[in-house]
């Protein structure tokens, strides 16, 4: 028995080191790696059991630009899901390349004769084991199909990570625009009561009308309401910026300052070399790529269904009797066996039609991928250059309203002045201070999502190069 065993013990004693071998590649081929690794854990935010609403992600109430994506990146369950994605792809990868390996299956089970005149008692045993030699690419198409799914996966995640910077660092910088509408609202609320102050003392003297001091009171009034908008749009800002992160929508979140330091106007590449750029290095171009050599790799296999196939088999089985005057046996066999499919009801016709079908379809959604990509481009590149713009505007007309505002107090108090020079002029001012606030604001979150879109991820927006 034993000497008809050997061989297969040895394939049992091998296979398992060979699968090992299998797996050394971790299904990449050379020179196709996502840059953006889900699976690492991300610097500052060490990830641990996810037993909070944040995945376990470590963060501060007060967070930077730089923190908030960091946050992002580790918290938000919609990259969750593409690490979840990728891990399911590997697993079928694996799956596709065991195909090469040798099955093995041991049977075994005893009987009891009853109808016999002498009962005869049984234990058949069994071991076969089926190798499959040729098939004509099946294999190959499987493994390559499934190596560019897990490809496309691992891009779909990148993308999603870009797509996910773009969207924090807008609703950051809203929530930065939003606080910078507060100061300037409760300054322009401060100048408001200075001036109703003013109004009212002048008319207690009896040296001012009182229209002019109730349209102190009434600016005074519509400065308090703009502060409280001002407030609550805040408060909808930071609501809107926590779900963008993932984490609990009632949890404090202060950002830090805008930095008028960061600003540049300068764009040193061009929207057509951005746009080239991007359509060969996007990743959600190159997951829609690696879905059309996959939909390809699936129509060989496919055809390979329709041709022979050429495997090893081999069995052996032992029949052991209790009785003693029994007589056991054994048997072993050897041998190839070929399998040529000759009619399936046409069902093999209608799957090569369908992963035709299949192909021109991934086409379809990769150029589709590519005009998102030179659309999502083309206006954020216009966004940025508007906002670059925007800014320098903005600043000469804080400079502008300063001026007009410092006049108008004055002449107003030299009594050579009225009331509604001094509250327009103070109004001139709070408005161009909201508007170079968000125009700063709009340039950072532009110029972050004009490198996302690109196909850039960078840590600060200090290292994006336009």
């Amino acid at each position: 028995m034993y000497k008809y065993l050997s061989p297969l013990l040895a394939v049992l004693v091998l296979l398992p080191l060979f699968c090992r071998g299998e797996q050394v590649s971790d299904f990449s081929r050379s020179g196709e790696v996502g840059y953006l690794d889900g699976s690492t854990k991300r610097s500052g935010i060490p990830e641990k059991k996810k037993d909070n609403f944040s995945f376990g992600c470590k963060w501060d109430e007060s967070l930077s630009i730089d923190e908030a994506l960091e946050l992002a990146l580790c918290a938000n369950p919609k990259l969750s899901q593409a690490r979840a994605n990728v891990q399911i792809q590997k697993h079928k990868l694996a799956a596709a390349k065991s195909a090469y390996l040798p099955t093995l299956y041991l049977n075994s089970e005893g009987l009891k004769d009853v109808v016999a005149s002498n009962e005869k008692s049984s234990w058949d045993s069994s071991l076969n084991i089926s190798w499959l030699l040729l098939d004509f690419g099946g294999r190959h198409g499987s493994v390559e199909e499934n190596r560019s799914l897990l490809l496309s996966a691992v891009l779909a995640q990148d993308a999603d990570s870009l797509s996910l910077v773009s969207d924090v660092s807008r609703d950051y910088f809203s929530v930065a625009a939003a606080k910078g509408v507060i100061d300037s609202s409760l300054n322009n609320e401060s100048a408001a009561k200075e001036s109703f102050l003013a109004a009212q003392a002048k008319y207690v003297a009896g040296v001012g009308a009182r229209a002019d001091l109730l349209q102190a009171q009434t600016a005074h009034s519509e400065a308090i309401l703009d502060r409280v908008r001002a407030q609550g749009n805040y408060q909808k800002a930071v609501a809107q910026l926590a779900y963008t992160l993932g984490v609990d929508p009632g949890a404090e979140i202060t950002i830090d300052t805008l930095d008028e330091s960061v600003f540049s106007d300068d764009l040193n590449k061009s929207l057509e070399l951005l746009i080239r750029e991007a359509t060969a290095l996007h990743p959600s171009v190159r997951s829609a790529r690696a879905q059309l050599e996959a939909s390809k790799f699936h129509l060989q296999t496919v055809i390979s269904e329709g041709k022979p196939s050429l495997s090893f088999v081999s069995s052996y089985s032992e029949k052991r009797y209790i009785q003693e005057n029994a007589k056991d046996f054994n048997s072993m066999e050897v041998g190839l066996k070929l399998s040529f499919p000759l009619f399936e009801g046409f069902r093999n016709n209608s799957r090569i039609s369908e992963a035709y079908e299949n192909i021109q379809l991934q086409e379809a959604l990769l150029r589709q991928a590519e005009l998102n990509v030179t659309n999502s481009i083309w206006v954020n590149y216009s966004e940025l250059k508007t906002e670059n713009e925007s800014i320098n505007i903005a600043k000469s007309l804080v400079r502008s309203a300063e001026e007009s505002s410092g006049v108008a107090k004055g002449r107003y108090r030299a009594g050579v002045g009225s009331i509604i020079e001094l509250l327009n002029a103070q109004t001139a001012l709070a408005n161009a201070n909201q508007q170079y606030v968000q125009s700063l604001a709009r340039w950072r979150a532009a110029r972050i999502r004009l490198a996302a879109s690109v196909g850039v991820l960078v840590r600060n927006d200090q290292r994006i190069s336009m």
